[in-house]
């Protein structure tokens, strides 16, 4: 081969290797042209419910990936996305509890209002008391998801073992003396147990107890807390904690944990609880629930309902809209009830729980008649900025009365 013949052949070969990358560059540029990454919607939350929720919802929408980030409690949960809000970086949707904490966000500017993004004929389902815990001025601020009552649940073996029994009518205060009776009589025979308790929320229950602590503590009708608040203000938890000595003191974090293992008789808690307790408790005895006791004047129960929401932060109008759609989608039937059956809340749409989907499902039997009585009943409390002082100020009363009792223990 002569020099001319090799330079061609290197020419005609540089040719080609040039047309070869071309086609390749063009053929990768196409194939990214037409494969973009979806528009991705953050979504904070402590209820492990959501994720799955939204791996149902991209199934089902194409054009838009939720990313689920999961926080091991409501607490945790609050703490960061309030931390997030300040610095500006919060995500697009965030759970948020019905205890408190909607009217701060409310307050620095940076949620999106909610009351006329959502369907007249959805926000007429939702349940008056659930749905005021996410309200100020009668606009929603957060859209509700699930809710929960205080319930009783009790150890039913231990209680028949020992021929006591919790149904029909029952006042608070008849409440204190059975479980005083059976704690004694326990004692004597096989061994201590607590007869009454309650977990760590026991400031929403002085609230069912005592309906008049909300005027008491002063709402946001008048200007918010002032003064604190006095064993009288409380006289039946004071009754429980100091008269009938029923509690263990500055125990409630582990008093669910104790009642599932049989060291309880009656455990205060709430109704999302249910499915995790028969879980925990297998085969160790018969779990009983009921609704509340009546109060002394024969009033019936009074429920300061707890619950989750989904609040929507700011941002462009198309970022909004993406969110807004996964919103919509978790008031869906179908939604409601699969969320409900994953995470123990009952549906804040009163149509969704009152469905035939929900009465058959066997996680939900014991629980749905209070759920359908209670919801209804619920106390209509709107949000204020007032919530969170309020909660601390009965979580210093209880933590006080319960301090008074060990220093007066022998």
């Amino acid at each position: 081969m002569n020099r001319r013949q090799a330079m061609l052949l290197s020419l005609i070969a540089l040719v080609g290797l040039s047309a070869y990358w071309v086609r390749l560059s063009t053929q990768n540029f196409y194939l990214v042209r037409q494969s973009p990454s979806r528009p991705t919607v953050e979504l904070w939350a402590s209820t492990s419910a959501f994720y799955t929720l939204a791996e149902q919802f991209q199934r089902e929408h194409a054009d838009v990936s939720v990313k689920v980030r999961l926080f091991a409690n409501p607490d945790v949960l609050l703490h960061e996305l309030s931390a997030a809000d300040s610095a500006g970086t919060p995500p697009d949707l965030a759970e948020i509890g019905a205890d408190f904490g909607i009217a701060s966000f409310v307050e620095r500017g940076h949620i999106a209002e909610l009351t006329d993004r959502l369907p007249e004929r959805l926000r007429d389902d939702f349940l008056p008391g659930i749905a005021s815990r996410f309200q100020m001025e009668s606009q929603y601020w957060a859209m509700p998801v699930g809710f929960s009552l205080p319930v009783l649940y009790y150890n039913q073996s231990l209680l028949s073992s020992n021929r006591f029994a919790l149904g029909g009518e029952l006042t608070w205060e008849e409440l204190w003396t059975k479980s005083r009776q059976l704690m004694d009589k326990v004692h004597q025979t096989s061994g201590s147990i607590w007869g009454f308790h309650t977990d760590a929320r026991t400031p929403a229950y002085l609230l069912a107890m005592h309906p008049g602590l909300l005027d008491r503590a002063g709402e946001a009708h008048t200007g918010g807390p002032e003064g604190p608040l006095k064993p009288q203000d409380a006289p039946l938890w004071m009754s429980a904690v100091r008269t009938h000595a029923l509690i263990p003191p500055l125990t409630h974090q582990r008093a669910a944990g104790q009642f599932v293992q049989g060291q309880g008789a009656v455990l205060l808690s709430f109704s999302d609880k249910y499915m995790s307790y028969m879980k925990l408790i297998a085969e160790r005895f018969e779990l009983g629930v009921r609704e509340l006791p009546y109060t002394e004047d024969g009033r019936q129960p009074a429920y300061s309902p707890g619950g989750t929401g989904l609040m929507l932060f700011k941002s462009d109008p198309e970022q909004e809209n993406r969110a807004l759609s996964f919103l919509r989608y978790a008031a869906e039937p179908a939604s409601s009830v699969a969320l409900s059956l994953e995470s123990g809340y009952a549906p804040a749409r009163r149509s969704v729980l009152a469905g035939t989907e929900l009465q058959q499902a066997s996680a939900f039997r014991a629980v749905l008649p209070l759920l359908l009585r209670g919801g209804e009943q619920g106390h209509v409390r709107p949000a204020s900025p007032y919530d969170q002082a309020l909660w601390q100020r009965l979580l210093e009363l209880q933590e006080g009365m319960e301090i008074g009792q060990l220093m007066e223990s022998p």
